[in-house]
């Protein structure tokens, strides 16, 4: 029936609004969080909540001292991405606030090491008040 088709068109309308709204806040968060890794890491702690929870390399980490504490101990790094993926999170899943799934694969340097270590991150964002924060952070070295 016409409703059905007027149902199904908004939804996938509103679908790809929301795509396309996460992929600019997507590409617009991993130049922040990098660039403060990189250059602030002092600062990263604010892109979390103390409910957040980062895993690295399969090492697990909760609340701010936590991340804080890992971040801080990390030699000075320099990361460059290569790839970036994203995608709104549905509000079945998370339905206090929007959140989105971004993915991020790319290569980085530590100290003085001459070779770069291919890595993926993957992040879940939620707005907090108009600011993405980072709910669950999941990095990995790739081989």
């Amino acid at each position: 029936s016409f409703i059905k088709i007027f149902m199904a068109t908004a939804l996938v309308s509103d679908f790809k609004f929301l795509s396309d709204k996460a992929c600019d806040s997507a590409e617009e968060f991993s130049t922040l969080y990098y660039n403060t890794y990189d250059k602030q890491r002092h600062l990263l702690q604010k892109l979390y909540t103390d409910m957040s929870s980062v895993v690295w390399n399969g090492n697990g980490y909760h609340g701010l001292t936590s991340i804080n504490d890992l971040f801080i101990n990390l030699p000075v790094t320099s990361h460059e991405l290569s790839t970036l993926d994203c995608q709104p999170i549905s509000s079945v899943a998370c339905p206090d606030r929007t959140s989105i799934l971004l993915v991020c694969e790319g290569a980085v340097k530590y100290g003085n090491e001459k070779q770069r270590k291919y890595f993926t991150q993957k992040f879940i964002l939620m707005d907090v008040n108009g600011t993405w924060k980072i709910a669950n952070d999941c990095f990995r070295f790739i081989d």
